[in-house]
């Protein structure tokens, strides 16, 4: 063969072998018609060449990272291109397993605002990437084609599978009880509680005797709108309760019940001090009390001073 020619040989099986003059290695050729291979910079690892392959006309989008092993010309992708990446944060874990274990896709922060379509405008369900308490990675997706969807990827870093696909739900609006119970304590000695119940949509009737739950004659009161805001409020806060520690008492403690159909029992302790009432009553473990209070001092307020022995609590 000629010198030229060798030359010539040469130069042509380096162009089938290098990107030159837009080529592909062999190795990423083998995706063929159908897919469009472009060498991408967004990964980095040393050792390895990455190309973004996407199929062409799918809808929704569906791309994957595949790296080539500079050193055996060989194509990496799937779980054994996840598992090069498996030292990362959740964070930088997630964005890998969306291109890798994945069809491409973006996870989303906590409480983040693209999965609100999914979830009809409620996001508090969506958490940033984490790890569990199996050390298995978790984080969620959303999609607006063709229907808007959040889901949940639940992935065995060790393994680099899916172990699940969750689809959240956005939760149902929980309706307002059409009764509600309280009975609440305001002296010892005399022996004095409230017992009021709340009727949807607003009204109050209860009164102030001996004997908790015992009205001889009740009191209505007619609640406005902006109490009625409150009012759905302080609800929420109460079914948003976490797990908490029994509630201290001191000395001097009233007690209280606060109940409604298909809900469990609260029950507690308020100070019998009604000025301290507002600051004991803080945080998220104290919203059954803060709920129990509120009914009641409806009636409270609507009494007449004689009815209310030793004090009359302002509204909180």
């Amino acid at each position: 063969m000629m010198p030229h020619a060798i030359v010539a040989f040469a130069a042509m099986m380096v162009l089938a072998g290098c990107e030159c003059a837009g080529g592909l290695p062999s190795a990423m050729r083998t995706y063929g018609e159908g897919y469009d291979v472009v060498p991408t910079t967004e990964w980095t690892l040393e050792g390895y060449r990455f190309y973004r392959v996407s199929v062409i006309g799918a809808d929704p989008p569906s791309t994957q990272i595949v790296a080539l092993d500079e050193a055996t010309d060989a194509h990496v992708e799937g779980a054994a291109l996840f598992a090069l990446f498996s030292d990362l944060p959740p964070e930088g874990l997630a964005s890998h397993a969306c291109f890798t274990l994945l069809d491409g896709c973006t996870p989303l922060a906590d409480a983040d605002p693209r999965a609100a379509a999914a979830l009809g405008g409620e996001t508090s369900l969506v958490r940033a990437p984490h790890l569990d308490d199996q050390d298995r990675l978790v984080f969620d997706v959303a999609r607006d084609r063709p229907t808007p969807e959040a889901t949940r990827i639940t992935i065995d870093v060790r393994g680099g599978r899916i172990a699940s696909r969750a689809t959240l739900h956005a939760p149902e609006a929980a309706s307002e009880p059409e009764t509600i119970h309280v009975t609440l304590g305001l002296s010892a000695a005399p022996p004095s509680f409230v017992t009021a119940t709340y009727t949807s949509p607003a009204t109050i009737d209860g009164c102030i005797s001996a004997l908790a739950g015992a009205c001889v004659a009740t009191t209505r009161v007619t609640l406005e709108e902006e109490a009625n805001e409150e009012l759905t409020q302080l609800l929420a806060d109460v079914r948003a309760m976490p797990r908490c520690e029994p509630g201290g008492i001191e000395p001097g403690d009233l007690d209280y019940t606060l109940s409604w159909p298909g809900s469990p029992s609260y029950v507690g302790s308020v100070p019998a001090d009604a000025s301290r009432m507002a600051a004991r009553n803080e945080g998220p473990c104290r919203a059954d009390a803060r709920l129990a209070w509120w009914i009641a001092h409806w009636i409270v307020a609507a009494a007449s001073p004689a009815e209310v022995p030793g004090r009359a609590p302002p509204i909180p």
